[in-house]
């Protein structure tokens, strides 16, 4: 499964109503996703107002940190280079 179970867990206590696992790969679980918001966008469209996807990567926090080892990597390959 893409998620944990406490991750599951930690939605729920957070508030969250229907907390969904589906697929073993990212890419699995991401398109159900969209699938599903979309046929919720069509035949309920006033259950968009709550209906919330929560992309595992597409967060600054992640970006920052990305942006951090991609500096680190630079600076150990230059320092490496003949």
């Amino acid at each position: 499964m893409s998620m944990h179970v406490n991750q599951c867990l930690e939605l729920r206590k957070a508030g969250a109503t229907r907390v969904i696992r589906y697929g073993t790969p990212w890419e699995e679980a991401d398109d159900f996703v969209a699938s599903a918001m979309k046929l919720l966008k069509r035949d309920r469209p006033r259950d968009m107002e709550e209906a919330i996807h929560i992309h595992p990567y597409d967060d600054l926090c992640i970006w920052e940190g990305n942006a951090k080892i991609v500096k680190e990597i630079r600076g150990q390959a230059l320092a490496a280079a003949p």
